[in-house]
């Protein structure tokens, strides 16, 4: 639920010959009073004949400022950032998304596990032809089929305090 939000969105853009939908900026701010929670901005691009597509995101948002404006009971913040990029692009059938997302400094408790300096990143890289892929429960789903999960390597992150952390690395063969 949200709450007194102030919503913001900008976009200049052109609709050519209706055929080409191009916005070559746009942004969006979500807040409460004056304090900014959410602040996206990209562009897109889209050629209604021949279904092409391509856009790009940029987000940045403030956790305790979120969840003042968003109501989520069983998750508080003291401290913490979300950042994500994205890239997506159809055209002749390929898809393809990059992107990343991560989570930073995030101190509170969801549910009833605290968290204190919590850090996690998750990057993509997908290019399909024709099928669909979904990420459902932290599992890649291929034309409604799980896909296998390997554990590849054991890395260590150091965090910027020089503490170091070892991580689980994954992948998933998508072959079908």
């Amino acid at each position: 639920e949200i709450q007194q939000a102030q919503v913001g969105f900008g976009a200049q853009g052109t609709i050519e010959e209706l055929k080409t939908v191009n916005f070559p900026e746009f942004s969006f701010t979500l807040g409460l009073q004056g304090n900014r929670a959410v602040q996206a901005s990209g562009a897109l691009r889209m050629n209604t004949e021949t279904g092409d597509q391509a856009a790009q995101l940029t987000m940045e948002a403030s956790l305790p400022s979120l969840l003042q404006v968003v109501s989520m009971p069983d998750m508080t913040a003291s401290s913490g950032q979300v950042k994500m990029t994205a890239k997506y692009a159809s055209s002749q059938g390929k898809q393809s998304a990059v992107g990343n997302l991560t989570l930073e400094e995030f101190s509170g408790q969801l549910l009833e596990y605290p968290f204190q300096d919590y850090r996690a990143a998750l990057e993509y890289n997908v290019e399909i032809a024709g099928d669909k892929v979904e990420v459902r429960n932290n599992r890649i789903w291929l034309n409604g089929v799980e896909q296998k999960t390997v554990p590849a390597q054991d890395y260590t992150f150091v965090d910027d305090d020089c503490r170091p952390d070892v991580k689980r690395h994954y992948h998933e063969d998508l072959s079908g």
